[in-house]
């Protein structure tokens, strides 16, 4: 049977007790400071951020939110409990919607581009890295945000295509095959002529080594002869005072002649511009003009 305890032996296990509640509430505390202080941390981070950052919840409602996003976005006072959704220009905010009530149903790491609203009313592309924060179960608590100002980039890539709509159709419109090559020595563009000549789509050109248009024996020689010529790029024209030939994808040669010419592109990028002319006619045409001539003369020998 249990005995009863003395009054000695009950103060000393509450005075343990006591002692078990201090450590614990010192331990509390300590961690609570190193939250305080890691929560410091985050915050001047993100203050020193050139970058937008904020933290939200399924619901878009922000739970922090850096200066430079209140900043770029104007929000009055207190952005948390705003909601980023709010932020959005009407025209696509519901395709932006669908995308994020899917993310929030299978939380990952995205990165996604979008366009937003921001201080001034004026409405500019954000490119966003989408980061989920997990709890120790594994469940969504909430999504961490970085976002960059991305409208350049875009109307430079919108720019770029509309240039490169108006060379092509410019390019289009030569006689030759034409090709703008980049110094690793692949293609990166090819007009219609090219394709027709050579016998490739557009999308099998671009990245094509532009030795794979050539015969074996030429291919390995052009490898040194290109290098070389981007150490002193110059105008030249080949296959005129000589006969060479380029190569179709279905292995048929035919003699060419190739013009050269060195340009830098807007962005500082060297690239080769190189025009191929089928001449097999040119020469056939020669040919049977030499073979004309011969015969002239045998005639007028015989007549003498």
């Amino acid at each position: 049977m249990k005995q009863n305890r003395t009054k000695a032996e009950v103060l000393i296990e509450l005075q343990q007790a006591n002692q078990r509640i201090a450590e614990l509430e010192s331990a509390a505390r300590r961690e609570h400071q190193k939250l305080v202080q890691t929560q410091a941390q985050y915050h001047a981070l993100a203050a020193a951020l050139d970058l937008s950052l904020c933290r939200w919840l399924p619901d878009t409602s922000l739970t922090f939110a850096n200066e430079k996003y209140s900043e770029i976005f104007g929000i009055q006072g207190e952005a948390v409990g705003q909601k980023w959704l709010n932020y959005l220009p009407d025209d696509g905010r519901a395709s932006t919607t669908a995308f994020y009530l899917e993310l929030a149903d299978n939380p990952r790491t995205v990165t996604y581009e979008h366009p937003v609203t921001i201080r001034d009313g004026s409405i500019r592309e954000y490119q966003w890295i989408e980061t989920p924060i997990l709890d120790e179960a594994g469940s969504l608590l909430e999504f961490q945000s970085i976002g960059m100002d991305v409208t350049e980039r875009k109307n430079a890539e919108k720019l770029l295509g509309e240039n490169e709509t108006r060379l092509r159709g410019f390019l289009d419109a030569t006689p030759d095959a034409m090709f703008i090559i980049n110094p690793t020595g692949q293609i990166i563009f090819a007009n219609v002529k090219a394709e027709a000549m050579f016998g490739f789509s557009y999308s099998e050109l671009q990245g094509l080594p532009v030795e794979s248009l050539l015969p074996g024996e030429l291919r390995r020689r052009h490898v040194a002869n290109r290098l070389r010529y981007l150490d002193n790029p110059r105008d030249i024209t080949a296959g005129i005072d000589r006969e060479i030939h380029a190569r179709r994808k279905d292995g048929h040669e035919f003699p060419a002649e190739i013009s050269l010419s060195h340009h830098t592109m807007a962005g500082g990028a060297a690239v080769v511009l190189c025009a191929i002319r089928d001449v097999t006619e040119r020469i056939r045409s020669e040919t049977l003009i030499a073979a004309q001539r011969d015969l002239a003369k045998l005639a007028s020998a015989q007549v003498a």
